[in-house]
């Protein structure tokens, strides 16, 4: 049994495959299937290379292949997988409780900005921060006191987006200099590691990104997990099955650029009755579809057995 990376599928599905058989071992798989664009490379490449490779499909070699849900095992069968080797185990980022001491923090960082909305941009990537500052400039205009919390994904970017927040005449503070904020601050830059969570609870909205720019989104869950409206850019392809839950059942709002995004947290401001439905029906989502970590380990151990 062996995880694999995204990045590494393509690159060890086979040889894992080949080893297990010489060595007379079980070999699993548990993971979803990959984006799009790269299923088609797949089916085209690595389904042609076992399709060639023992008169037969290597693929045949995995004796239990789990997956996240129906759509990954299609493209599993598709590449020529028995489908008497499946088994749709869910989704375990699902399984995700947050530490009540977490919940406490975001309370008391809420606490100490005053009466006031706000939002927060979580994960943002160079080419999204421009566009939600512009929103924030708009959402102020509405609401001169709101407060935008901005997290860039990527450490390495924390002073560029410090800068770039200047430019546009925010009085910024930075989480690493100041842990809580000031009744007159604009924009609070989460530019620690490991506090996102304290911070999403902290917040009325959540925008999740590397959604406006083509990155593929992140994950909804943990703000799902916390009862916060969610909104995100169109660029969903990495959560596609949790961003389709999350629209259905109308807990995910999806914005295409800086003016709408503007629209749909000044929306949300305006709507605590929305707002919190929305919250309410993103945290049922989590709870009812928790227990792929227990089905995933379930299912090992009867496989090893």
């Amino acid at each position: 049994m062996k995880w694999l990376p995204r990045k590494d599928l393509l690159r060890v599905i086979l040889p894992l495959a080949l080893r297990a058989r010489s060595q007379g071992k079980k070999a699993c798989l548990a993971r979803r299937f990959w984006h799009e664009d790269s299923r088609r490379f797949g089916t085209k490449i690595l389904g042609r290379q076992l399709r060639q490779a023992w008169h037969g499909d290597l693929l045949a070699y995995y004796r239990l292949v789990i997956v996240r849900e129906s759509q990954d095992a299609r493209h599993f069968i598709e590449l020529g997988l028995d489908e008497s080797r499946l088994i749709i185990g869910g989704n375990i980022k699902f399984d995700i409780h947050i530490d009540e001491q977490v919940v406490a923090a975001g309370k008391a960082l809420r606490q100490s900005c005053g009466e006031r909305p706000v939002w927060i941009a979580a994960s943002t990537h160079e080419g999204e921060e421009a566009l939600i500052l512009a929103a924030h400039q708009q959402i102020q205009k509405t609401y001169p006191k709101a407060l935008l919390i901005l997290v860039p994904r990527h450490p390495e970017r924390f002073d560029q987006v410090a800068t770039l927040i200047k430019r546009y005449d925010f009085k910024v503070e930075r989480r690493s200099v100041k842990a809580s904020i000031a009744p007159t601050t604009d924009v609070y830059l989460g530019d620690t590691l490991g506090e996102l969570l304290l911070m999403y609870a902290s917040a009325d909205v959540a925008f999740l990104g590397g959604s406006l720019v083509p990155i593929g989104g992140h994950n909804f869950l943990e703000p799902a997990a916390l009862k916060v409206a969610l909104l995100s850019g169109p660029h969903v392809h990495n959560f596609s099955d949790i961003s389709a839950h999350l629209r259905a059942r109308h807990a995910l709002k999806i914005v295409e650029d800086a003016d709408s995004l503007a629209v749909a947290v000044k929306q949300l401001f305006n709507n605590d009755d929305l707002r919190v439905a929305m919250g309410q029906s993103a945290k049922e989502i989590v709870v009812e579809n928790r227990g792929a970590v227990k089905k995933h380990v379930d299912s090992i151990i009867e496989f090893v057995d």
